[in-house]
Order: structure tokens, then sequence, then C-alpha cells
């Protein structure tokens, strides 16, 4: 608590005889990042001075207090303004990518973990001189990457994080000296148009930004209710942060004196915050880009490869940053290639035919006299189902369907739906299933949308078939069926040939109609073979 000292600790820990460990803990409420560096300034030259019996006398900084003075006089109602134009019709926060949030999670030792990725010197380089060329700053490119890497994660074109801007107004002469928590966290939103190209893109952040900092004295929690987002959500759950402070990489070198004494200054790694993922870049010969994550909400492998992703748009940026938008893509080399042609290579060689009515054949011809198919107490064996299969393909053949000729399957449940499925693929036509139960305009819909030549149905449902198409009725016309070759008709169908149209259930508008080719069911069917490892003793429940 912070009525309640201390709320920084100092530990002198000697580890050798000339070799000592200075620790510093603090609240953040004491000091912001910037005051860090004035600090250990101060400290390195009062230490020089007394080893060398002298003293030092600084310039008096600034206090705080004039500060918080020129905070309470701030517009407020001139950034309320702003702030509502900004954030107007943003009504929840943008999603996490690889979130897992709502999955228990029984974790040992601290819940927050690190991982950074370092870019090239080379590529850090041409980002640098890019941003010079282009007058913005490596801060605005390090925020238009993560805005489309969000982007491009959640799918969105209106995305939104956090910043942390340094609070330190140019309006107080001498804040730059001064010592207090002057930072604040602020939203950054951003939209992503695929089409724009990203020189202008970025240089329009680079502008939002600038209009920013004359209101980013304004308190988050306020920012927050003059948008349209919930109090009971957040407002953003992913922070960047752009560490520049002075006194560069190492500033203990700026207290160093002559006599060989030697200060190594150690950044903890337990910097916290109270957002579940915290990107921080900082400066230097290598752009160095850090995650700090909460491992409840993330794996850290998930988090390796959100940066591995965001170092891809970076040097996507530095290698041709005249492009648009839509045009950085976020997945790596190795990735792609496993994307785009590993995981699609999924060729299996099945042997046999390519045509699944022609499978039924090769059983009638191994093993006839087996059961094929049982309904109630009607018993098919391969040889009677291939017989009964071909003289309707036969019939069907006679009333012209052809290969691709679209065939209507309107029967009830029962052996005659699989016969005249066979019979409709044996002729080399297209299956389209006509439910029964269906409404009459769906029927209507169905048959008008993909104009099948013939319908085999029974006398029972004729009533319910839309009028155009012939109608072979499996009962009414059983003599003329049976009367028909019982031998295999050479249709010339081949794999490649449409074979099969199923229609959507239309719930999105109207039912689409979805094509399937002859290969297609021949390997869906023995795929469903090799998964369920089915064989010939082996029964298989069919819902037709």
């Amino acid at each position: 608590p912070l009525d309640q000292a201390p709320v920084q600790r100092i530990t002198l820990i000697q580890i050798a005889d000339n070799a000592h460990h200075y620790v510093w803990s603090h609240h953040h409420i004491l000091l912001d990042g910037w005051s860090g560096p004035l600090l250990f300034k101060e400290l390195f030259g009062f230490y020089e001075a007394f080893r060398r019996g002298g003293d030092l006398n600084l310039p008096k900084p600034r206090p705080f207090a004039d500060y918080i003075a020129w905070l309470g006089r701030q517009d407020m109602e001139k950034a309320e303004a702003f702030w509502r134009d900004c954030l107007k019709g943003l009504a929840a926060p943008t999603p996490l990518p690889e979130d897992r949030s709502g999955e228990p999670r029984h974790l040992r030792g601290d819940r927050f973990e690190q991982r950074h990725v370092q870019l090239s010197e080379t590529v850090t380089t041409a980002l640098n001189g890019l941003v010079r060329r282009q007058q913005i700053t490596l801060n605005t490119l390090v925020q238009g990457a993560w805005a489309l890497l969000l982007s491009q994660y959640c799918d969105l074109d209106d995305v939104c994080f956090g910043t942390l801007v340094s609070g330190r107004t140019p309006e107080l002469d001498g804040i730059e000296h001064m010592v207090g928590l002057f930072i604040n966290t602020l939203p950054v939103r951003v939209r992503v148009p695929q089409d724009a190209a990203l020189i202008p893109w970025l240089k329009g952040i680079h502008a939002q930004q600038s209009e920013m900092r004359q209101y980013e004295y304004s308190p988050l929690v306020q920012v927050q209710g003059w948008s349209d987002i919930k109090r009971s959500l957040p407002m953003f759950e992913s922070l960047v942060v752009f560490e520049n402070y002075p006194g560069g990489k190492d500033p203990s070198q700026a207290g160093r004196g002559q006599s060989g004494g030697k200060f190594k200054r150690t950044r903890s790694p337990k910097e916290r915050t109270n957002y579940p993922l915290a990107i921080l870049a900082g400066p230097g010969k290598e752009l160095l880009l850090r995650a700090t994550f909460d491992r409840t909400r993330f794996d850290p492998d998930a988090i390796r490869r959100v940066l591995e992703h965001l170092a891809v748009i970076c040097n996507a940026i530095a290698a041709d940053p005249d492009r648009q938008l839509g045009d950085l893509g976020i997945l790596s080399p190795a990735e792609r290639q496993r994307v785009l042609v590993d995981w699609n290579e999924t060729r299996v060689d099945f042997g046999g035919p390519e045509c699944a009515h022609q499978l039924v054949e090769g059983q009638a011809r191994q093993r006839g006299a087996a059961v094929a198919l049982t309904f109630d107490t009607e018993t098919l064996s391969y040889a009677e189902l291939e017989r009964r299969a071909n003289c309707l393909a036969h019939h069907l053949h006679g009333l012209g369907v052809r290969v691709e000729t679209p065939v209507g399957l309107c029967l009830e449940r029962g052996p005659q739906a699989i016969i005249g499925l066979l019979g409709i693929l044996k002729a080399g036509g297209v299956y389209l299933p006509l439910d029964p139960n269906y409404p009459g305009e769906r029927l209507k819909y169905m048959v008008e949308d993909a104009r099948p030549a013939v319908i085999l149905s029974q006398e029972s449902l004729r009533a319910r078939l839309p009028e155009g198409p012939v109608v072979v009725s499996v009962d009414g016309d059983a003599a003329a069926i049976a009367a028909q070759p019982d031998t295999p008709l050479t249709s010339g169908v081949a794999g490649g040939n449409l074979a099969y149209i199923i229609y959507t259930s239309g719930s999105t508008g109207k039912p689409k109609g979805a094509m399937l080719s002859y290969k297609n069911i021949r390997a869906e069917a023995a795929s469903v073979v090799e998964r369920l490892e089915l064989d010939t003793s082996t029964t298989l429940l069919y819902y037709l």
C-alpha cells in the first residue's frame, strides 16, 4: 500500500573485495523511465566527487508540484471533444492474437514472462533512414507495424491498442530535468485500409500522434468514459511502448570517473503493467522488440510467433516501403512453405478405380454373395445390389442421362435410395438429393436452379415434385426398369467429372449448390475406410 513505508528500498550487497551490487527497487508511482537516467547520472556524479574527496553542486531541478499545477490548468472540455471524435464508433476492444483467456491455468512461479527478437543491423539502419527521410519517428513505424499485425490477426480494418506517452510537455521550461511520474497511458486507434499506400498511411499515424500530444494529459479513465466501450470492458489489452530515455543505452556511463571505477546498470526484468501483453521497442544498432505477457493468457510459443510476425512486417517495410498495406504479409519464408506447401501436400494414392460405384462393381465380382446392405428385414448382397443398380443405369441412359446430367433423387429411406444413388452414378449422371420432407418452395427452387433432366422418385411422392423434369417411379416403373440389361453400363464418366450437387441450408440467404467430382467421392470413401479402419467384417450404420 502506498500509505505504508517503504515505497522504495535500497540495498548494497558486497559480492567481492572490490565489487558490490547496488539494488534499488521502487513503486512506479515515484518516477518514470525518463527519471531513472537523471537520478543515476546524479548518483554516479556524487559518487565520483566523494571518492575524490570533493563535492558536487548541481542545479536544483524544477519541483514536481509545478507539473501538478499545470495539469490543473488544462482544458478538459477540449480534450473531451478531441477524444469523442477520435473514438467515435469504437464499441469493443480489439481481440488479442492467440489469447487463451478463460482456460484454467495452474502456473508455478511468476505469472509474467518476457520474450524478445532483435532486428538485424541492416534492417535497423534501413528503418532509421526511412523515418528520417519521411520525417516521422521510429515509434510511429513500430505502432504502424503493430496495427498491421493486429489487423491481420483479427481480420479487422479498425484496431485499437494502448501507448505510453512521456507527458513531459514543452510548455514547462526545464521539465526534461524533472524527476517524477509524468507518463500516461492512452488509446491509439488506427484504421488499416488494405489498399492504402504504406508511407502516406504512416504519415497519417504520425500526424494523429502529434495531435494527440496536445491532449496527452487526459486521464485514461475519463477517455474511456468518452468512448462507446462499456466500463466493464478494457479499452485495450495490448500496449506498445517505445523506450527512448535520455543518456543513451547505458546512462550509468555518464557518471564514470577517470580512476577506473566501473558501474553497470542492470534493469530488473520484473517490470510489470496491468495489461496482458506489452510490446516494448528499444532503439540501438539492432532494434529490440520485447514482449511482456501474462502466462494465464498466452503460451510462450504463441508470443514467440507474435514477435516473429512483427519482425517480418518490419523487415518487409525496410525491404520495400513503396507498397500497399495489403501486400505486407506476416508469414516468414519457413511458415509460408509450411502453410502453402507442406500442409497442402495431401495427395494420397488410394489405388484402384477413380469412381466410387466402380468399387461396388469390384466387390460384386469378388464377393457377390456377401451382405451389402440391410434395412429392417430386407437384405441385399453385393451381386443383387450391383444387378439392380445396373438395370436402373440402363433405364436412365435410355431417357437421355449422360455424363454430368443432373438427376434428382427424391425417395423415402430404404434400399431403393442406395440403388438409386448407384444407378445415377453408373449412368454417368450427377446425383442431386431432394429430401421429400423439404418444403415445396425449397424443392422447387433446387430443381429450377440445378435443372435435373430426370427425377428418380416413387408414386407416393409424385404430388410433392415440381413440374418440368421427367419422373421415374421406382415402384410405378419397376417392370420397365427390371427389363433392362443387368450388366455394367459403359458411360464414359471419369474421376474429374461432376458427380454430386448438395445444397446448403440457406440460412444466410438462398441455398447454394456445392459440387463434388467422382474422384472427390472416391477419395472421401477411401478416407473413411482408412480413418475408421473398416474391413470386410465391419458393419456401418448409414443414414441417407
